[in-house]
């Protein structure tokens, strides 16, 4: 299953209990209305994981972890060397981990003791005359990547992670929210207070490293053989100096010290399995047929489709990279042997350096065990789930399909005739939800998959709004709903 993804939102939802009196006294604030313990609670958005592939849908982000850190952002020179032991007013949060279980939105933070013990723990904001004390939050996403060393500065904590080809590492810091009766940021975030107000930290995760996807075809020759591509290697250096938490944010994400040691990484299926090898033919013309209602070679090649070689590399970021295949011919005598092109593929950005957070798709025509074309597309690494695009309630939509939505600049997921996706609601609550489309001729939803159908002729694309709807519970007596807007046009 392939997902598209540009970004993952992880929300921190702060829990308030049995406050009196929230309200704003000046001077004469009562301080011993807020006493009572804040904890901070850990709510993620939408993953899907790695060790596993890319991080779009939370479904299969069981058994994975984040790390936090929060840091007083009153303090105008803070030394980010500093502990909770050592200040806990400087440093509310270091690294603490927060487990996933892939289906109930909120995590759960967790410590382990001496003997390895994990041991369930709680993080509170300071409260009484504490309690307009504002932190900045940090999030830190290590996939299950092998970590190595911790390096603490001033201005900065950097984190030394070993990489293996398949870890979608990721790093957020949460912005601060705008007040919504003065459209001027919340000088209140991140606070008790703050959590009172309703604000809470929200993390927009940024992927660190490079994404590779490779897609495969036939090519068209003279004669026919039967291809297997057995494995692939990509050519990147593998120790990640992660740096989560900066005072520059422009320095967050991950970095490759010059003298690295490069390897060649092996792609894997998602999930961090062995690949799966694929076979085919090479495709020739059918001589059978009149000479002129023959397709031309070209022609013929235009019309053969790529398949999805594995999952994707996540590697450093680089100039150029060098990409190991093996290609066997498993037809003629000695074909089933490892061969590897004999001189290492090279891939280049026509139009500059490979950057992290960008996803490059590197296209294959393979003729033969040492004929190989290559062209190379930098498409968005979107993410088509969790469509927060009306009412802000408590439930998200995941979106899953075997192609790779787009979703275009105007917040349409665009299908073509015939596509489907299946839907998975999920919801703080527990309760069903109904799907109502406005278009039905042009997409509707059929037990949580949807279909869009095919289009009037004359008609080269039309729109829907898929409006999800949330019947009212105890938590949120009104109900709500979410709208996907959706845009279908004609198969090409």
């Amino acid at each position: 299953m392939t997902k598209a993804l540009y970004h993952m939102a992880l929300a921190l939802a702060l829990v308030a209990a049995g406050c009196a009196d929230d309200s704003y006294r000046g001077q004469e604030r009562v301080y011993a209305n807020y006493e009572t313990p804040m904890a901070v609670k850990v709510a993620v958005g939408d993953p899907y994981v790695k060790g596993t592939g890319p991080v779009d849908s939370m479904f299969n982000f069981a058994g994975k972890h984040i790390l936090v850190w929060a840091f007083n952002r009153d303090t105008v020179d803070v030394d980010y060397r500093t502990t909770p032991e050592e200040d806990n007013m400087i440093c509310l949060l270091d690294s603490c981990r927060a487990n996933l279980d892939g289906y109930n939105s909120i995590a759960e933070w967790v410590r382990y003791d001496r003997n390895g013990n994990q041991v369930d723990t709680a993080y509170y904001y300071p409260g009484g005359e504490f309690c307009n004390k504002r932190y900045d939050f940090y999030a830190f996403y290590p996939d299950d990547a092998q970590f190595l060393r911790e390096r603490r500065e001033k201005d900065a904590l950097k984190l030394e992670y070993r990489i293996d080809g398949s870890q979608d590492l990721m790093v957020s810091k949460a912005q601060i929210p705008i007040d919504s009766k003065t459209g001027e940021p919340n000088n209140l975030a991140f606070s008790y207070l703050s959590v009172l107000h309703g604000d809470d930290p929200v993390f927009t995760m940024n992927h660190a490293l490079v994404r590779m996807d490779l897609y495969i075809r036939a090519g068209v020759t003279g004669t026919e053989h039967t291809i297997r591509i057995q494995s692939s290697h990509l050519r990147s250096r593998t120790t990640a100096i992660v740096t989560p938490v900066a005072k520059d944010q422009r320095k967050m994400g991950a970095s490759f010290a010059a003298d690295d040691a490069y390897e060649f990484l092996p792609l894997t299926e998602s999930g961090g399995f062995e690949l799966n090898p694929i076979t085919f033919k090479t495709i020739t013309q059918d001589l059978s047929q009149p000479e002129s209602e023959r397709l031309a070679p070209q022609d013929m090649q235009d019309t053969v489709k790529f398949h999805r070689l594995g999952g994707s590399f996540f590697v450093s970021p680089e100039d150029a990279y060098k990409l190991q295949m093996d290609i066997r011919t498993i037809d003629i005598p000695g074909g089933d042997k490892p061969t590897y092109n004999p001189n290492d593929i090279k891939l280049k950005d026509p139009t500059a350096s490979f950057l992290p957070g960008n996803r490059y798709v590197i296209f294959m025509t393979v003729y033969g065990q040492i004929d190989v074309s290559i062209h190379v597309e930098m498409v968005p690494w979107t993410f088509a789930g969790s469509f927060y695009l009306d009412k802000d309630i408590d439930f998200e939509i995941d979106i899953f399909t075997d192609a790779d939505p787009l979703i275009n600049d105007e917040g349409y997921l665009v299908m073509k005739e015939g596509e489907q996706f299946t839907l998975n609601p999920r919801n703080t609550a527990g309760v069903p939800m109904t799907y109502k489309s406005s278009a039905p001729d042009v997409a509707e939803v059929i037990d949580g998959v949807l279909v869009a159908k095919e289009l009037p002729d004359g008609i080269a694309e039309a729109q829907a709004r898929i409006t999800i709807t949330a019947p009212p519970t105890e938590k949120r007596p009104e109900g709500g709903y979410k709208v996907i807007k959706v845009k279908v046009q004609q198969n090409e």
